[in-house]
């Protein structure tokens, strides 16, 4: 191998990214050619042209293996990952791999369902720069080099430790042969005495061995790679997997839980959006599939993430909001999918509480108990007098409750004072109060009701009853009565009364009515003459209490024998009789008994008494016992 294949190789080896794409259920993985890593990079050059000749001992396949001295030292200069290369298949089983352009960088590497064979078809590698020192003397800068693998499909096993070997020998070569390049040496980039030989130097690649090392996963691997020319030129290189590696954060610390707790959201309203970012912090490009919403109450408004493709650290974001319809707690979880080999997919955790929507909570009582069972009895009010009572209305709820307007009954109950119409009661704020009004006009029984608008949604109106009895206007009701029946006839039969004897009679006044009695002065207007006259007199300017009553005692003590006749008026504030007269008769007589001693003394100016007038004598003193025998007062 001349000093322009070396250059060729080693440029083509050094730096560049391979993409091993497998239409397994696993996700393609890419390569890298690392000068940092000490077993990751081009290992050795053998140069048939400045090394000793091959040992036929060793490896058949090349021949035999080349000294352990080398002539030529390299160093590099690392430029990581090209990130290019394309996913073969999303996990669904085998398909057809999909090649990059030719400018890419890749492998196509299948790998088996059941990870037991691997093939490979092609690749395409395009390299940066390197610096070969040959024997110490001459410097020659490569860039630009690039190698194209041969596409014709080559498979071979996978063994039990996951290892696969291509063996593949392109002779005899051909123009086109195992690698193509563009720019080699540019004008100035080769120092010192051997840069004479690199115009004559061409290229002839025969064969190269690639093994493939999967780690028990099959997500990543290594691979070694010996490329050998016509001349038995070779080189070594080691290729390392490059991975993937998706960390996911989002916005509610800590921010790398994968727990998004929304807290409390208030039915009916959201969430704020909460972001989640999505970071590749491998060395493989990150490809993410299709990320489902739940099925819940979260939802995913924003979404520049599925199907997406992320370069080593590179992110992309999606949002999550939390809208929940009904109060409760809730819990769900949002899955993300890529081709991370140890987290797939990501799963986050989703939590959330609905509140119960704020809501206005009307609570109307009055001032009759049981204050709260919107019943305002009145019970009974005298016509043409009114009764109120308080109505109270108050929020109880957490949103603010806006009254309407409130319609008075349109029948005898109104509504004087109202501070409630048209007001807003914020949560908790001071009730406001009206007054209802009972004014009946005639006797009977009412009932009506009033309606309290409002927003409550569940009361709507509030309907309070309202009922009453007008009764007429109470007023007070003489009677008089006295004791002698019948007692109700206002009239005082005294009979005849031994003059100069005494007759006394009780009079009683009695309050009938439904209102207190106001008495006058007794006798006041038609007072009593003799032999009539007021004894006692409980009821003067008295007020009597419905069913009260008072007394008055008239006596009869006649002076002489005739026949007497009185009134005695009893006024009152009884509107139909405001004044009472009560009658009285009596008759002034002589004692019998008295009569029969001045005629037996000789009254008659006679010393013998006629029969005749004795017997009539007689006569009138018994008939005047007897009369007295009946009036239990003589």
């Amino acid at each position: 191998m001349n000093v322009r294949q070396i250059l060729r190789y080693v440029s083509a080896l050094m730096t560049g990214a391979v993409m091993a794409t497998s239409c397994t259920t696993a996700w393609a993985a890419q390569v890298e050619i690392s000068s940092t890593e000490p077993d990751n990079g081009i290992s050795s050059i053998y140069s048939a042209t400045f090394d000793a000749p091959i040992n036929p001992v060793g490896d058949p396949f090349f021949g035999g293996t080349p000294p352990t001295i080398r002539n030529i030292t390299i160093t590099p200069n690392p430029t990581g990952i090209l990130k290019n290369a394309v996913p073969c298949g999303l996990g669904n089983g085998p398909a057809p791999c999909i090649a990059p352009p030719q400018a890419g960088s890749f492998l196509d590497l299948t790998l088996s369902n059941n990870n037991t064979t691997l093939t490979i078809a092609g690749g395409n590698i395009a390299f940066p720069a390197l610096t070969l020192n040959i024997l110490g003397t001459t410097d020659i800068a490569a860039v630009g080099a690039g190698i194209v693998f041969d596409t014709t499909p080559q498979q071979t096993t996978v063994d039990a430790n996951g290892i696969a070997v291509f063996e593949v020998d392109l002779a005899p070569a051909i123009a086109t042969d195992f690698s193509t390049f563009s720019v080699i040496i540019g004008p100035g980039d080769c120092t010192g005495p051997l840069c004479g030989l690199v115009s004559i130097l061409t290229l002839d690649m025969i064969r190269y061995r690639l093994t493939v090392d999967y780690d028990p996963t099959f997500s990543s691997f290594t691979a070694d790679f010996i490329g050998q020319t016509a001349n038995n030129s070779m080189v070594f290189a080691t290729l390392n997997s490059g991975v993937p590696d998706i960390t996911v954060t989002d916005a509610i610390a800590p921010a790398d839980d994968l727990q998004m707790p929304f807290g409390s959201v208030t039915q009916l309203t959201s969430s704020a959006d909460q972001p989640i970012t999505i970071t590749n912090d491998g060395t493989a490009d990150l490809t993410i599939g299709t990320i489902t919403p739940p099925a819940t109450i979260f939802s995913i408004p924003a979404d520049n993430c599925s199907g997406q493709t992320l370069v080593p650290t590179d992110s992309c974001t999606l949002s999550v909001r939390f809208s929940p319809l009904t109060p409760g707690t809730f819990n769900d979880s949002l899955d993300i999918p890529s081709n991370d080999p140890d987290e797939n997919p990501v799963t986050i955790g989703l939590s959330g509480i609905g509140l119960a929507a704020p809501v206005p909570d009307i609570a109307v009582t009055d001032s009759v108990l049981p204050g709260s069972d919107l019943q305002i009895p009145f019970g009974t009010v005298v016509e043409g007098n009114t009764s109120d009572q308080t109505v109270t209305v108050a929020n109880g709820g957490t949103a603010d409750l806006i009254i309407g307007v409130i319609t008075p009954p349109v029948t005898v109950f109104s509504i004087p004072v109202d501070n409630c119409s048209g007001q807003t009661l914020v949560p908790a704020a001071t009730p406001c109060t009206l007054t209802v009004r009972f004014a009946p006009t005639t006797s009977g029984t009412f009932s009506d009701s009033l309606d309290i608008p409002s927003n409550d949604s569940d009361e709507n109106p509030v309907t309070v009853s309202v009922s009453g009895t007008g009764i007429p206007t109470p007023v007070p009701d003489i009677t008089v009565l006295d004791s002698i029946v019948p007692e109700d006839d206002l009239q005082i039969p005294f009979g005849d009364i031994i003059t100069p004897r005494i007759s006394d009679v009780i009079i009683t006044v009695v309050n009938d009515g439904n209102a207190d009695m106001l008495m006058g002065m007794i006798g006041e207007n038609d007072p009593l003459a003799d032999p009539f006259s007021i004894l006692t007199d409980n009821c003067s300017t008295t007020t009597l209490a419905p069913s009260d009553s008072c007394i008055i005692t008239v006596r009869m003590r006649p002076t002489s024998i005739a026949h007497f006749n009185d009134s005695l008026d009893i006024p009152s504030n009884d509107p139909d009789e405001p004044s009472v007269t009560v009658n009285l008769t009596g008759r002034g007589v002589i004692d019998p008994v008295d009569d029969i001693e001045d005629i037996d003394s000789g009254v008659f100016g006679v010393s013998s008494v006629d029969p005749g007038m004795l017997l009539a004598v007689l006569l009138l003193v018994i008939g005047v016992r007897v009369r007295r025998s009946g009036d239990s007062s003589l």
